[in-house]
């Protein structure tokens, strides 16, 4: 919808409107990003000197996949575990009636099928028994830890499970719009469409607060269809699902294996790890699951 609408604008503008009108949009793009930033970036800093690490809770499959130099496979939104993904920024705003037109959305606002990708870590450095239930086999996966650095290319985002910071979050894009409505209805059109885009990417940051515990930090990538690879049938489904790889090398310095992975299952994948990884350390977890 942005291509789109900017398109349209630069077919019927001249020269001088185009260089005008740019220099609106880019201002009004990067204070919408300025805005997202400040409520869903994720970017703790440490100076104990300690690396800062992300988690991500899975089978011991992918771990071997992953220290064989798979690339990362990041899920379609539409995948998702919870059914509830995506639905309740829409549902939330209507809940409380809010001005949808004031933040240049439709008042019939909802989400389609998306182009975005996703794959979820955790932010905890403590394993917790209701992530190695949900993620990790019931604790016969594993645990891996990313060291944030790997990430400096890309926004690493929080996700909420705070109804108030979607208000507050609502409120300053409102606030940023109204200074732009005196700039013309192309540059409007324009900002509107990157609102909607960022609230896209801002429905897939906001869960329920039942999952607070999941402490969730997500990276989110755009990509068309063409762009992706199929993975496997689901039963029920007729089409294989698809799946993003992240175009770059992503190492894991840090594994923890679940509780219910046996000791001589542990022993042979310590020695797999250390054979196609230097200085990982391995751990195991030591929260009690029947």
């Amino acid at each position: 919808a942005l291509a789109y609408v900017l398109r349209n604008m630069i077919r019927n503008s001249t020269a001088n409107e185009i260089t005008e009108n740019c220099l609106l949009f880019l201002q009004g793009y990067m204070g919408i990003q300025d805005i997202f930033e400040k409520y869903f970036e994720y970017n703790p800093s440490r100076n104990d000197g300690v690396p800062s690490r992300i988690y991500h809770y899975t089978s011991l499959q992918t771990l071997e996949k992953l220290s064989g130099g798979s690339p990362i496979r990041l899920s379609n939104t539409l995948n998702l575990n919870d059914p509830s993904e995506g639905k309740l920024l829409p549902k939330y705003l209507d809940e409380i009636n809010y001005d949808l037109a004031a933040a240049g959305i439709s008042e019939d606002f909802s989400l389609p099928i998306t182009d975005y990708f996703v794959i979820s870590f955790c932010s905890d450095s403590n394993d917790s028994l209701p992530m190695w239930q949900q993620y990790a086999g019931g604790g016969t996966g594993c645990r891996i830890g990313f060291v944030l650095d790997q990430f400096v290319n890309y926004t690493l985002c929080r996700v909420t499970y705070d109804k108030h910071i979607i208000k507050a979050f609502m409120d300053d894009i409102v606030a940023f719009r109204s200074s732009f409505l005196s700039v013309g209805q192309k540059i409007l059109d324009l900002l509107d469409a990157t609102i909607m885009e960022t609230l896209t990417q801002v429905a897939f940051l906001f869960k329920d607060s039942a999952y607070k515990y999941e402490n969730e930090v997500r990276l989110l990538c755009k990509k068309r269809p063409w762009e992706t690879k199929e993975g496997q049938i689901v039963e029920g489904e007729i089409f294989p699902r698809l799946y993003a790889e992240l175009p770059m090398n992503v190492s894991f310095d840090y594994v923890q294996l679940g509780p219910k992975v046996s000791d001589y299952l542990a022993s042979h994948i310590s020695l797999g790890i250390e054979a196609r990884i230097k200085d990982c350390t391995i751990g195991r977890s030591g929260i009690e699951i029947r």
